[in-house]
């Protein structure tokens, strides 16, 4: 794996560009969603064909404290979903790490049980509003939270 120089870090989102060069204005950020992933730094970068991937492979990431999260996606998966993923997964381990009092031990398969629900067998899933409701109905909900 090659070492990324300042630059490959300075990349900004692919969605952020494409939104921008679209000519729209910007969305409003989701009620739901906490003012911290609101301003988290996040990216895409590519890494070469080689060891351990075959294929060149594009990193989307996004370092949100606590949290700081990366997936990696091969050429024919989407970039964009895999954003709005990890954005989602940031929220709800976020959500997970917060102290909740003294004493409070924070257990590992809460966060394990997110990653299976929202990235099953390490797959990316379509994940709108009503799929997230559907899912907290089905005994996901107090861990998708």
């Amino acid at each position: 794996m090659e070492i990324l120089d300042e630059d490959d870090m300075k990349v900004s989102s692919h969605c952020h560009l494409q939104h921008a060069s679209s000519g729209r204005p910007p969305a409003s950020p989701l009620p739901e969603d906490p003012s911290p992933l609101q301003a988290a730094l996040g990216g895409l970068f590519q890494l070469p064909p080689g060891d351990p991937f075959p294929g060149r492979a594009t990193v989307t990431w996004l370092a949100a404290p606590p949290v700081a999260l990366a997936l990696v996606c091969e050429a024919h998966e989407n970039v964009m979903l895999a954003e709005g993923t990890l954005r989602l997964l940031a929220g709800r381990l976020t959500a997970l790490l917060r102290p909740h009092g003294p004493g409070f031990l924070l257990r590992p398969e809460a966060a394990d049980l997110v990653l299976d629900r929202l990235l099953p067998h390490g797959q990316l899933l379509f994940l709108s509003r009503p799929f997230l409701h559907a899912l907290e109905r089905d005994g996901g909900g107090k861990a998708a939270r």
